[in-house]
């Protein structure tokens, strides 16, 4: 009896996620958040994360690691736009970018503020060390392989 319930809520669940999706989805701004986060990449980011997590015996949850690190992910592909910008506009590989095609910098810079914080404070609940990986895993993308990826 129990399981028919479940089945019939997940059923109701689909039919309004895929309405609710459909409305997502035509929305502007959420089209350019997910322009801007390149979620398909930062979903295979946080696949590895917990890929990696799961061959150490413990036995916490790897949800949050996973959220956590897409979060990141997410972070530094809106923050790198945000600092790449105008070099984004003479490359024909990356001139069709967000940013570059008009879309307002304070919604990058709102984005992956806001989505690294959110990041760092999950990774934060694994204990100092975890988080601390993931802030030098996050500045070194923005600050180290952002700035050299034009000089190599």
């Amino acid at each position: 009896m129990l399981r028919v319930k479940i089945s019939l809520i997940f059923i109701m669940l689909s039919k309004t996620n895929k309405s609710i999706l459909s409305t997502l989805r035509s929305s502007k701004i959420i089209k350019q958040g997910l322009e801007l986060t390149k979620l398909k990449l930062s979903v295979l980011n946080g696949i590895v994360a917990v890929g990696a997590y799961s061959l150490y015996p413990v036995a916490a949850s790897c949800l949050p690691l996973f959220v956590s690190s897409i979060a990141l992910s997410m972070s530094t592909q809106a923050l790198n736009q945000y600092i790449e910008v105008e070099h984004d506009k003479k490359m024909i590989r990356t001139s069709q970018r967000p940013l570059v095609k008009g879309v307002n910098p304070n919604i990058a810079l709102g984005l992956g503020a806001g989505l690294g914080l959110a990041g760092m404070a999950g990774l934060l609940s694994y204990g100092p060390m975890t988080a601390a990986i993931g802030a030098s895993i996050w500045g070194s993308y923005l600050f180290i392989y952002t700035r050299m990826k034009r000089t190599s």
